[in-house]
């Protein structure tokens, strides 16, 4: 996951990341895409994480339902 100040630029990272996701991919970058400051990124890392097969994955959207912007509670729902 990007450590770029540019909220575009972890956008595209996490856009990146969510190419790699299936079963058996790795959910930690994905979760610290979910805990960027910038609803946009979160939005990215919860369509990533929908396309996980994990418990972790599924726990993380879980949790994302229940988080401040609506555009992420909404994917997250979407995801699961």
């Amino acid at each position: 996951f990007s450590t770029s100040p540019e909220p575009e630029v972890r956008l595209f990272a996490v856009r990146g990341l969510k190419a790699l996701a299936g079963p058996g991919a790795a959910v930690e970058p994905l979760r610290r895409a979910l805990a960027a400051a910038d609803w946009r990124v979160q939005v990215e890392a919860c369509i990533g994480l929908g396309l996980c097969d994990s418990p972790e994955a599924d726990r993380l959207l879980g949790e994302a339902t229940r988080g401040f912007s609506p555009h992420v509670r909404r994917t997250a729902w979407e995801a699961l």
